[in-house]
């Protein structure tokens, strides 16, 4: 997760942060989408190189919400605006870690891999 946050932290400042986050957003929806569908199939190494750059870009949508959050606050309530948004971020890898083993207990770990390209959805259209 570090690398990750770091390099869109950086990637961010150089390139806009409302740009990275859309683009981290969308990789990692599109690589967790392709895990759910390639399953057990495919080369072994095409699914580890996936499941690699999903962990890079799974975490550096982070920063840039921190950083939009604390440039579009309202000043007075920049820190209060922060808890809530790493709050809202918590929340949903809380809610993220009970449902994925449902969904696999219930359907298959396919699906459950699937269901997790939910969340970079909803965070595109949020942006």
């Amino acid at each position: 997760g570090g690398p990750g946050s770091w390099c869109g932290g950086f990637l961010g400042d150089r390139f806009g942060r409302e740009r990275v986050a859309a683009l981290s957003l969308a990789c990692s929806g599109c690589c967790i989408a392709t895990l759910g569908t390639l399953a057990h199939e495919g080369p072994l190494f095409v699914r580890m190189s996936i499941f690699l750059l999903w962990g890079l870009t799974a975490l550096s949508d982070s920063p840039q919400f921190s950083a939009l959050v604390t440039t579009h606050a309202d000043q007075r309530y920049v820190g209060t605006a922060v808890t809530l948004q790493l709050l809202c971020g918590y929340l949903i890898t809380v809610l993220a870690l009970w449902v994925v083993p449902r969904v696999a207990e219930e359907v298959s770990w396919r699906w459950s891999f699937f269901s997790l390209a939910a969340g970079p959805a909803v965070g595109l259209l949020a942006l």
